[in-house]
């Protein structure tokens, strides 16, 4: 664009602030009418676009263009201008909102669903960490339930493999083919063989039940099944057999053990004709959020709007869903759910932190996208194509594409862009909702709760998890009378969970010799040992830890207890003792030790675990101490949850001759990598010494780099 066109189109953004426009309308005119005084103009008007540099300056809607039922805040440029609101039937075309963590996307959805509350409209929200329980402290939230999947006293049990009773038996396994996919295809992404032969067992073992008769059966009585010898398989079968323990553990285990195994169900549709909050907070991880979140609004499709005919008039808005976070939700589902559900009269509203990891399908079927601040370049180049940004840059004023960047996260400015009445993306911005006066507190919810579960004929006692041992929380432990009800094989699972901190389920039942299933459930309802599932790609390693009263009651019979000496998280201990293993075992590398103390000699082996020894209790250590031709390599496991640029620079301080970060997951392995760049743009030696990975890539970098580079 040449310099003439620039200033006239900076003169044209600077005409959209009301305070600027006759001052801008009259250098314009001199710019374009008189010759000798056009530098001067030109000048004048570059200098107005630097001084307010810092604005979103975006063409608006007219006054009557921004009305609407449902008013979500004002129309901004500069300052606020007037009221904008959405259409009770724009949201049947369903809407998106975008922005990074902290950006502001409750405080958008809140906007929203207060209107929504207030009219009484029939509404399902996805609460993905309890951002919008505070609706239940609002008048206009006074009719909203409250569920809370995992939750002892506002339970959603819900069984995914269950179907209203006329379908018959066909019907049936086509739903369960579909759901087994979809589940599958998000817990072994990449892996085809594993994926397509974990369904097949899944069908093989739910027609078995089928054919019994048995049509309500939940995922535990699938893993019973698989456990035990009712059902003949192949040798193939077999191999196929172990990963499909797996996937069931973590579906049989933990929250999930109450959430998709109780006998009581609340059907999906139940909820069609209120107003439900549904917290995910108690589902720590996000494959369990999305696992429910996912088989929920399948089922409600499959088994209920499918079912029944879609109403008379495509634009009666009678429900909105609403779900956060919806790039962690598979497409195969979620993709089917949208295009169909405005035929039964629902709309779908979703936020996400990555606009980039959107389905298409969805991301560019909304009438209404919002954006406010992002960050990664791939969310943004996504978002500009979405709204339409302008990417020529202007004098001092840049391209509409970098307001995406620009916005102050959580300042309450916004980027829209409708499908009808104004097509252009403009700003608005959305003030949070004032505070609440008073909350309400956990025992008038339970209430209020109570009611609603008594009008279901649901026995929230039934659901609460029973220990066979009264009275011992908050009492003293007392060995001989949790022995009386240990049979002998929940006492070798219990010390080879205290000896064995780190080991898998699978390797835990070859090392006893038995199928350990029934035993560890028992030590789990005594409270003596927990699950925790940690990540391992997409799916997850189902390991066990020791309660405070397994600790004691092992303490009491003179057991030792083998567990980490600094208490460190499952996810960490398996993460170190994997690749210990792999390290010493695969590769075989020299003086592998875990939790080594800097300084001592690490040639002397003390157990088969690799672990160096407990002494120095203050003394520094390193995750994983290894060493190959006469080279030293240091591997700290980064959680998130600890100093990981001190850990790096104490192995450096060591002499290490390479230090290996090791991230648990992509967001820890972001921010680790960023502070190491900067230390080398600091002009810090670190190139060929740190390297800085996820936890998934660590064998393959260990193999394929650096047992070649040493």
């Amino acid at each position: 664009m040449d310099p003439h066109a620039q200033i006239i189109e900076v003169a044209a953004k600077l005409k959209l602030l009301p305070e600027l426009r006759r001052r801008v309308m009259a250098l314009e005119r001199v710019y374009m009418t008189n010759p000798s005084l056009r530098p001067e103009a030109g000048r004048a008007i570059l200098h107005l676009a630097e001084k307010h540099k810092g604005l979103i300056l975006l063409e608006y809607p007219g006054l009557e263009q921004s009305k609407g039922e449902y008013e979500l805040g004002k129309v901004h440029c500069g300052n606020d201008l007037y009221p904008f609101g959405l259409n009770r039937h724009e949201l049947l075309r369903h809407m998106g909102i975008y922005a990074m963590t902290g950006g502001g996307k409750s405080v958008a959805l809140d906007a929203i669903l207060y209107h929504l509350l207030k009219d009484g409209l029939p509404c399902v929200v996805f609460d993905w960490d309890g951002s919008h329980k505070h609706f239940l402290s609002r008048p206009e939230g006074h009719n909203l339930n409250f569920f809370s999947p995992g939750s002892k006293d506002f339970p959603l049990p819900f069984n995914p493999n269950r179907v209203p009773e006329s379908f018959s038996a066909q019907q049936h396994l086509s739903y369960l083919n579909a759901l087994y996919y979809s589940m599958t295809e998000r817990h072994f992404p990449n892996e085809t063989l594993n994926r397509e032969g974990v369904r097949f067992l899944l069908l093989k073992l739910a027609l078995h039940l089928i054919q019994q008769g048995e049509i309500e059966f939940t995922f535990s009585q699938l893993r019973q099944l698989a456990e035990s010898d009712q059902v003949e398989f192949s040798q193939r079968e077999q191999e196929w057999r172990i990963t499909l323990l797996n996937f069931l553990t973590r579906l049989t285990t933990g929250p999930f053990e109450q959430v998709f195994n109780s006998q009581a169900h609340l059907s999906p549709a139940t909820l069609l004709e209120q107003q439900s909050l549904i917290d995910l907070s108690n589902l720590i991880h996000p494959i369990e959020k999305a696992d429910f979140i996912e088989s929920f609004l399948f089922n409600l499709y499959e088994c209920h709007l499918k079912q029944s005919q879609p109403i008379g008039s495509p634009q009666a808005l009678r429900l909105v869903v609403a779900i956060e976070e919806i790039h962690h939700i598979g497409n195969s589902v979620l993709s089917v759910f949208f295009r169909e559900m405005r035929k039964w009269g629902a709309g779908l509203i979703f936020t996400a932190q990555h606009p980039s990891l959107v389905d298409i399908q969805i991301r560019g079927n909304c009438f209404c996208s919002i954006s406010q601040n992002l960050e990664s370049p791939e969310d943004i180049e996504t978002m500009g194509g979405t709204l339409l940004l302008d990417r020529r840059k202007l004098p001092h004023l840049g391209d509409e594409l970098s307001y995406l960047s620009r916005i102050p996260a959580g300042s309450g400015l916004y980027i829209i862009k409708m499908q009808g009445r104004f097509t252009k993306a403009f700003c608005i911005s959305i003030p949070r909702l004032a505070e609440i006066s008073e909350e309400m507190t956990d025992e008038a919810l339970k209430k209020k709760m109570q009611k609603y579960y008594m009008n279901a004929n649901m026995n929230l006692a039934a659901l609460a998890e029973k220990s066979n041992l009264l009275n011992l929380q908050g009492q003293e432990v007392r060995g001989e009378e949790i022995a009386k009800h240990l049979s002998s094989a929940a006492m070798k699972l219990l010390v080879d969970v205290a000896q064995h901190p780190s080991s898998k389920l699978t390797g835990r039942y070859a090392r006893l010799k038995f199928n350990g299933h029934h035993a560890k459930t028992g030590l789990i309802e005594k409270g003596l040992i927990e699950p925790e599932v940690v990540p391992n790609g997409r799916a997850g390693i189902v390991l066990l830890r020791l309660t405070q009263t397994g600790r004691e009651f092992l303490a009491s019979i003179g057991q030792s207890i083998e567990e980490p000496i600094h208490g460190d998280s499952a996810e960490h201990e398996w993460a170190k003792s994997n690749l210990a293993w792999y390290l010493d075992k695969v590769l075989g590398w020299q003086h592998v030790r875990m939790e080594h103390v800097i300084g001592t000699d690490p040639s002397k082996k003390f157990i088969d675990d690799f672990w160096a020894p407990a002494s120095a209790a203050n003394a520094e250590r390193v995750d994983i101490h290894a060493e190959k031709n006469g080279k030293k390599i240091a591997f700290e496991i980064e959680t998130g949850k600890s100093h990981y640029m001190k850990n790096i620079f104490k192995c450096l301080k060591a002499d290490y001759d390479i230090v290996v970060s090791v991230a648990t997951s992509a967001e820890v392995k972001a921010k680790i990598r960023q502070r190491v760049e900067r230390l080398a743009e600091a002009g810090v030696k670190i190139e060929g010494k740190v390297f800085v990975i996820h936890q998934g890539e660590a064998q393959d970098f260990a193999k394929g780099y650096l047992d070649v580079m040493l």
